[in-house]
């Protein structure tokens, strides 16, 4: 178990050398933990398993540190850090060094490439950690059309109606706006690539995409929100529009981020776009945007959630 030694070695982070594939083993070693957090939360909202989050949460901060201290945003590696240089010797190939080449581009690229993958499995751990990811595809999924769907009794409908009542507390609480901002920085990241690479990339990006929609899209539908025109108290004028777009960047707006996450308040947007029940086709064209066509891996993630485009229904 990852304990006090991690968090020590959180305080050394200017020194040392790590990998992209150092921090992507580690988030991954910490994918069962957050499962199983979240099956024990769900029956139960013990002090332990809230110590334990924090606790999960704290490494998770530590690899997102080692993230930013590898970051490879730089758009010339030829005026990288000594430092940097000597990691970018681990991703050398075959390249012909002479200088019309541009091999340091090749190599540069590939280090680049990893540090994105881990940079969306980092989100989607967090969206794992902060909100049942299982409680809203099962919520997704009961809203499917009648028609479409079997009907399993009264037992199901029951739990059906403790799961809404579930969620409608949950998109009031503050882990709800930490899982927001984390959806924000997995788009405006994935939006960031070439048209080109966005074919390429992982599965895992797509993956952290149709989740951070099923978090938009609950937020719609459970939480009290609503756009000008479905309103009904007319009070739209007087509220602060709080646009999570600009808590994409986890390393700016952080006071009024955070203020924003420990007490709520105002009336949330994406991209200048309202969260309200009649924007969920609206919110989630956003995000299915950015999936390649023909990825169905998403209708099962966010079931009912996305337009089946060019599919039977």
């Amino acid at each position: 178990m990852m304990g006090a030694p991690l968090l020590d070695a959180a305080k050394d982070i200017e020194d040392g050398l790590m990998l992209v594939e150092d921090i992507q083993l580690g988030l991954c070693a910490m994918y069962s933990r957050i499962l199983d957090l979240s099956e024990r939360l769900r029956h139960s909202l013990d002090i332990n398993n809230a110590i334990q989050r924090d606790v999960l949460r704290r490494h998770l901060d530590f690899w997102n540190a080692w993230l930013a201290k590898t970051s490879y945003t730089q758009s010339n590696p030829t005026s990288f850090t000594r430092e940097m240089q000597i990691s970018m010797r681990f991703y050398y190939g075959y390249e012909d060094h002479s200088v019309k080449s541009k091999w340091e581009w090749v190599v540069f690229d590939r280090a680049r490439s990893l540090h994105f993958d881990a940079t969306m499995l980092y989100h989607l751990l967090c969206l794992n950690l902060y909100a049942d990811i299982r409680t809203l595809r099962q919520a997704a999924q009961d809203i499917v059309p009648s028609s479409l769907a079997p009907d399993y009794g009264e037992p199901y409908r029951q739990a059906q109606k403790k799961r809404q009542a579930n969620l409608r507390e949950f998109t009031r609480t503050h882990n709800m706006r930490r899982a927001l901002c984390h959806s924000s920085s997995i788009l405006s990241t994935f939006k960031k690539l070439p048209v080109s690479e966005k074919k390429v990339v992982d599965p895992i990006s797509y993956v952290a995409i149709s989740t951070a929609a099923l978090m938009v899209w609950a937020c719609c539908l459970y939480g009290a929100h609503a756009c000008e025109l479905c309103s009904k108290t007319g009070d739209l004028a007087s509220r602060t529009i709080v646009d999570i777009s600009k808590f994409s960047d986890m390393t700016k707006e952080e006071i009024e981020r955070d203020t924003w996450i420990e007490n709520g308040g105002g009336q949330v947007a994406l991209q200048g776009i309202p969260f309200c029940l009649c924007m969920r086709p609206v919110l989630a064209k956003v995000f299915q945007d950015e999936l390649p066509e023909g990825w169905d891996g998403a209708f099962s993630i966010a079931p009912g959630v996305f337009e089946q485009r060019g599919r039977d229904h």
